[in-house]
């Protein structure tokens, strides 16, 4: 007997995979994408990056609680995201062992975002000319920055 009854237990499978949807009344061949391609379409919508990460840059004066880098996305994505930070990903200056936690991302398009902030956290020690550095650490799942441009 072929006749199976999907309804009669709710631990019951039906899987299904290699389906297209198409609109309207017109059908197409199948539309088979790489896994590289399919990466790339889904990271228009959403990316998440992980440590290790550093990104230099130099800013202006140690008492700023913003700066100024370029941040670029994997991918163009269909909109502006909402950038969220993980509570570990942090701003630094290396020579002198000070750090502050970043708490905001602006200067948002598409494409990459360009300003971090650590408002309220304190200056990053000594004045003259210094580089800084965003760090996300490995293995650290606070440590982390996602770019979400959802529907």
């Amino acid at each position: 007997n072929s006749n199976v009854n999907l309804a009669d237990s709710t631990s019951n499978e039906f899987l299904l995979t290699g389906v297209q949807i198409e609109v309207g009344d017109t059908v197409t061949s199948f539309e088979h994408r790489s896994y590289a391609d399919e990466l790339r379409h889904c990271r228009r919508y959403f990316c998440k990056y992980v440590g290790p990460l550093n990104i230099n840059f130099v800013n202006e004066h140690p008492n700023n609680t913003a700066g100024y880098l370029h941040f670029p996305f994997y991918e163009t994505m269909r909109a502006a995201p909402t950038v969220t930070m993980g509570s570990n990903v942090s701003i630094g200056r290396p020579q002198v062992g000070v750090s502050q936690k970043i708490q905001s991302a602006a200067d948002i398009g598409p494409n990459c975002f360009n300003v971090i902030g650590w408002s309220g956290q304190g200056s990053l020690g000594s004045t003259g000319d210094a580089y800084y550095r965003m760090s996300l650490s490995e293995g650290d799942a606070n440590s982390t920055i996602s770019c979400s441009a959802e529907l």
